[in-house]
């Protein structure tokens, strides 16, 4: 299973295309941020802005390696609860 994932090699276009697709979601959601926290006083998005983004390129692989780990289970439904929770935590 895994095994046929890594022997077919990305190809340079759809990882920019994924690069690309990242950074404008990180711009969506840092501008419902900036929408949420408006009239907020203190600028905290402002001070934190490197952090923010981290934490939300952060939440974006993580999501993306849950759906991917998922969809392999869903194709090859050969591993166990153990070896699925092995890949969350």
């Amino acid at each position: 299973m895994a095994d046929s994932l890594e022997k077919t090699p990305a190809l340079r276009v759809s990882q920019l295309d994924a690069s690309e697709l990242d950074s404008e979601v990180v711009h969506i959601v840092k501008a419902q941020l900036n929408k949420l926290f408006k009239y907020h006083k203190s600028n905290i998005l402002v001070t934190y802005d490197p952090e923010v983004s981290a934490l939300i390129k952060t939440l974006i692989w993580r999501l993306t390696y849950m759906i991917t780990i998922w969809e392999s289970v869903a194709v090859d439904c050969t591993l166990s609860s153990s070896e699925v929770y092995r890949y969350f935590c």
